[in-house]
């Protein structure tokens, strides 16, 4: 699975049709787009829900899929070093 580091991203907080949160990272350099989904990421939901305004930088580890990258590890930039 591919690990990656982002450092210019916009998150997103969505609802499926079903009323499941899930969030949407969009890597601005590249425009690639990670979705989030609390049952998938094993790391990282809650960096995303408490403080998803402030995120600009994260690492993460995704599976390729045809229908959207799906993140299951992310790793928040907090003062200069990833919290794993």
């Amino acid at each position: 699975m591919p690990i990656t580091n982002l450092k210019n991203v916009l998150i997103e907080e969505r609802t499926t049709i079903n009323g499941e949160t899930f969030f949407i990272i969009k890597d601005n350099e590249n425009n690639q787009v990670y979705f989030c989904f609390q049952n998938k990421l094993r790391e990282g939901w809650q960096d995303l829900i408490n403080d998803k305004e402030n995120i600009k930088e994260v690492e993460i580890e995704y599976i390729e899929h045809e229908r959207g990258n799906k993140v299951i590890s992310l790793y928040v930039d907090k003062g200069g070093e990833f919290l794993i």
